[in-house]
């Protein structure tokens, strides 16, 4: 799909991979930040630096392309996860990934009210790189590009470098 040319473009630039996106969701039909996530975890960069796992259930009723241009695949309307993120200024990248049998998309919404997206980067398994993670309230997404729900597990993992 599009992902693995956004994918060279955002490295060669040194931005997070994915893509990023203005704060313009509109609530009634899109994932809402604003609404209480499924499952809220607070987290150290150091904690992360040992790479932490969390089951989900991928998918919902939120269609991507319906909020997003260039976006495919569907949602929960409230995050799957709000994770708190605190020590992170010792840390140069927050890889945020995952891995299931069915093609899954990635979509976080960084402390900064910035959208990122992924689908497909590690075969049919979104990653995306963030750099420079701030604290703060990170809101993940773990969505299928099809309209099923599948299993999926989400990982987090800061780096030094």
């Amino acid at each position: 799909m599009l992902a693995p040319f956004l994918l060279a473009g955002a490295l060669a630039l040194g931005m997070p991979t994915g893509v990023s996106f203005a704060d313009h969701v509109t609530p009634a039909v899109c994932p809402s930040p604003t609404a209480a996530a499924a499952t809220v975890y607070t987290r150290t960069g150091e904690q992360l630096y040992a790479p932490q796992s969390f089951a989900v259930m991928a998918g919902g009723g939120f269609d991507l392309s319906d909020c997003f241009e260039d976006m495919f695949g569907n949602v929960a309307g409230p995050a799957d996860f709000a994770f708190t993120l605190r020590g992170m200024v010792d840390y140069k990248r927050l890889m945020i990934s995952v891995e299931s049998d069915c093609d899954t998309v990635l979509l976080v919404r960084d402390p900064a009210r910035r959208w990122f997206y992924d689908d497909d980067t590690e075969v049919l398994n979104p990653v995306l790189e963030l750099v420079e993670p701030a604290d703060g309230v990170y809101h993940v997404w773990v969505g299928t590009y099809e309209s099923s729900l599948c299993e999926a597990t989400l990982s987090l993992e800061t780096f030094f470098n």
